[in-house]
């Protein structure tokens, strides 16, 4: 579980989108409509040990099905999503590290306060020395739509509550966590703004948190 280009331009678009559309006027979303070319830098910081990364991350495929992004930065690779972006498998150089059956249910569209959806996925790690499979139950709600200020500006959002238990085996190893999760998801530029997370396994000490925010953003041209 998983960073400044046009800042000043960004912010003036995301100002004039405030103006033109009030939070609580926040129409339904459609899917989105990336396009190749499209680029982001997002920071994620590490609650418990303050460390930030940051990664660069564009656009570099869309069809009919998927959408493709390639990272840079403290994290290289591919990912890729549905054409509703939700994440299917993430690559390592030429190696797949992660797969999400049958995706990874972050959205659902048309996107509107009210809305809610669930259900079930499994997700796969490729780790030594042996993989990682976890079975997940998921719930998203989305709560309201409200204006969030970020490092790349301030966009009208959805704010999204996840709520996820999980079932974890690896080898003869098996343990149950949870995944709490707001997010906000901004329509005007297709993607996330802002998202914060804790993951906790009791049963393996384990406690994870993070939050991710767009440091910018620039339309492919």
């Amino acid at each position: 579980m998983d960073s400044s280009i046009l800042r000043g331009g960004l912010t003036i678009v995301a100002l004039s989108w405030a103006t033109a559309c009030p939070a609580e006027t926040l129409s339904p979303a459609g899917r989105p409509e990336l396009k190749i070319g499209d680029s982001s830098v997002v920071r994620n910081l590490d609650v418990r040990t303050g460390e930030k990364r940051d990664t660069s991350i564009v656009v570099i495929m869309v069809d009919a099905d998927r959408i493709v992004t390639e990272a840079s930065g403290s994290t290289s690779g591919t990912r890729t999503y549905t054409r509703d972006y939700n994440l299917l498998e993430v690559k390592t150089g030429e190696k797949v590290t992660l797969t999400v059956k049958p995706f990874w249910a972050s959205l659902r569209f048309p996107l509107e306060v009210g809305q809610t959806w669930g259900g079930f996925f499994e997700s796969e790690s490729v780790v030594l020395p042996r993989n990682r499979s976890i079975q997940w139950r998921w719930k998203a709600s989305v709560v309201s739509a409200e204006a969030i200020t970020v490092p790349a500006g301030t966009f009208q959002a959805f704010k999204i509550e996840y709520d996820g238990r999980y079932f974890g085996h690896q080898g003869d190893q098996s343990w149950t966590g949870s995944h709490k999760e707001t997010a906000w998801y901004a329509p005007a530029i297709n993607q996330f703004v802002k998202r914060e997370l804790e993951q906790r396994a009791p049963g393996r000490n384990f406690l994870n948190q993070h939050v991710i925010e767009l440091l910018s953003f620039k339309p492919a041209s």
